[in-house]
């Protein structure tokens, strides 16, 4: 019988060698208890006197000379089962912040429905990039964060410690609660992913002295250290020894999951890409993550028609492994990718079928539909595409934006007169959304205005520095006579269709409006750019990126194929 009684929470945040972020943490902590607890793990004095100067109400329970951090968590329990203060414990992470927006609802749960014959596990997001601007590379899970004060419940495994060995043998049950954390960027900023790496890997050498055997998980978090030093050579020859030899499910799938994420940072062969991923499929055959990978694998290869048979394969028959980390949004990126194949493909109109069948399934409704306007104006579907828009704005920005699409489709199809007269009004009314900074920019080029073009993209880059598909327009207008060597350093000549190109060519003035519908060849399909080139770009955010002599040499590929940030 459920066990209803007691809702009192603590928060344990947890600290060892970090103390980045740990005020935005504490602060974030205040708004689901008023008791808190920091659990210091071989602390140094500058952490110690870095906590005092941020916080001087919560408890700071220090554990110092352990190399076993379930024994750490294990004395912080005693600790507040001795303070009879709490009946609950949330536990986070020095970083980690409980999405404010589902406090309440986390709050009423525990006080009303929760049962303390249960752990609890929440959803957790992470950014791949420190300023948490949507990426592609974006990861969610689920873990067990809220635990019962209960005697005999404790935590167990110097490495990856886990509650649940623990509960099974008590007989508690994992059910799940309203709340999302997000946690720290996947890939954060370079000395902290030195300092994490080099602490584990000390840890281990010691448990490794102490007669440990590095297996299974201490194997994993090895392997996890070492992608942090960007020693990814280690790292592979690690994960095929752990999905070879250990008969956990979870960790092979981890394993093969990161395996991928070495070839990011530097790109493994095709054969032995290959042969990882059908080896991979072999033992987990409907996940959709792993379909996720060969479907893009196959594309980077030109193996189109193989690529959209696994896109579909996992959008009709995938499955998500929802306790392992996954990219966010993984439908709407495999729906995206299938979409764009067959755009390369020349299947436009099969293109759009897919996106629009599935529009009503959508979380980030936004991005989606950028995806979807870029193929309608690609395609001259104005109506569609003004209809469309609405989805996204109202009032007089929708009338302006609408005036810009209307801009947008003269040039598509290379009426570069009507495009700049009707781009330039929206514009001069205040119109700053991609589509007319865009594609008012491609007008100028095309007519030979390339000064007035480098002015519109100076703009759009200060609105959006990170977007790199402004980068690239503006290197494009500043260089105009190397508009093809630029397109194709990049592959972006995939964009042209032959209807429009022809349509082109038939200008007099064939090398200015040949420049101007090179550019808009890359646009046609320019929303697709990040999802053709997701876990394919160069890995300039982490210090595990490779700094070989291909990847310095061709700073053109590193910066276009970034996914573009909007």
């Amino acid at each position: 019988m459920p066990n209803f009684n007691n809702s009192r929470i603590a928060v344990v945040v947890v600290i060892d060698s970090e103390s980045d972020q740990l005020d935005s943490t504490i602060n974030n902590a205040k708004l689901l208890s008023d008791q808190i607890f920091l659990l210091g793990i071989n602390l140094t004095d500058e952490i110690r006197n870095y906590i005092d100067s941020i916080d001087m109400s919560s408890r700071l329970v220090s554990v110092a000379g352990l190399d076993d951090y379930a024994a750490a968590k294990n004395r912080l329990i005693d600790y507040v089962e001795l303070q009879n203060s709490a009946d609950w414990l949330l536990w986070m992470d020095a970083g980690d912040e409980f999405l404010e927006d589902t406090i309440p609802l986390f709050k009423k749960f525990v006080e009303s429905e929760s049962d303390r014959d249960s752990l609890y596990v929440l959803a957790l997001q992470r950014f791949a990039k420190l300023d948490r601007s949507r990426h592609d590379l974006d990861e969610e899970t689920i873990a067990v964060r809220l635990i019962p004060l209960k005697k005999g419940l404790r935590f167990s495994g110097r490495v990856r410690e886990s509650i649940v060995p623990s509960a099974a043998k008590l007989l508690i049950k994992i059910s799940a609660a309203p709340g999302r954390i997000i946690c720290p960027s996947k890939y954060g900023d370079s000395e902290m992913l030195l300092r994490r790496g080099h602490r584990n890997l000390n840890l281990l050498e010691r448990l490794e002295q102490q007669g440990e055997i590095i297996e299974n998980e201490k194997l994993l978090f090895r392997a996890e250290a070492k992608f942090d030093l960007g020693e990814l050579v280690e790292v592979r020859r690690d994960l095929v020894k752990l999905i070879n030899e250990t008969n956990i499910q979870q960790l092979k799938l981890e394993g093969c999951y990161l395996f991928w994420e070495t070839n990011l940072f530097s790109p493994i062969a095709d054969d032995p890409m290959t042969r990882m991923l059908i080896n991979a499929l072999d033992l987990f055959p409907v996940d959709m993550q792993l379909l996720l990978f060969m479907g893009q694998h196959l594309q980077k290869q030109k193996r189109f028609d193989l690529a959209v048979r696994t896109y579909d394969t996992a959008i009709k028959h995938g499955r998500i492994s929802i306790d392992v980390w996954h990219r966010l949004r993984i439908i709407e990126i495999t729906v995206v990718c299938m979409a764009f194949v067959k755009h390369l493909q020349g299947e436009n109109d099969d293109a759009i079928a897919i996106l629009e069948s599935n529009l009503n399934n959508v979380i980030d409704v936004a991005e989606y539909t950028r995806h979807l306007l870029n193929l309608y104006i690609a395609e001259l579907h104005e109506t569609k595409a003004r209809e469309l828009v609405s989805i996204l704005f109202g009032g007089e920005e929708l009338d302006l934006i609408r005036g810009a699409i209307t801009g947008a489709c003269h040039g598509s199809a290379g009426r570069w007169n009507e495009a700049l007269f009707t781009l330039q009004k929206v514009y001069s009314d205040g119109c700053r959304d991609q589509i007319c900074l865009r594609w008012y920019s491609l007008a100028l080029i095309a007519e030979g205005r390339n000064s007035d073009a480098v002015r519109v993209i100076d703009e759009w880059v200060r609105l959006s520095p990170e977007n790199n598909e402004a980068k690239l327009f503006l290197q494009a207008a500043e260089h105009p006579e190397h508009f093809s060597e630029i397109l194709a350093s990049v592959g972006l000549n995939y964009y042209a269709t032959s209807n429009n190109r022809s349509k082109l060519s038939e200008d007099g003035n064939y090398e200015r409006v040949e420049a101007g519908h090179a550019i808009r060849e890359m646009i046609a399909a320019s929303g697709q750019i990040d999802q053709n080139s997701t876990d394919n770009y160069a890995a300039s955010e982490s210090v595990a990126t490779n700094n070989n002599e291909d990847e310095k040499s061709n700073s053109v590929f590193r910066i276009s194929w970034q996914p573009a940030n909007r």
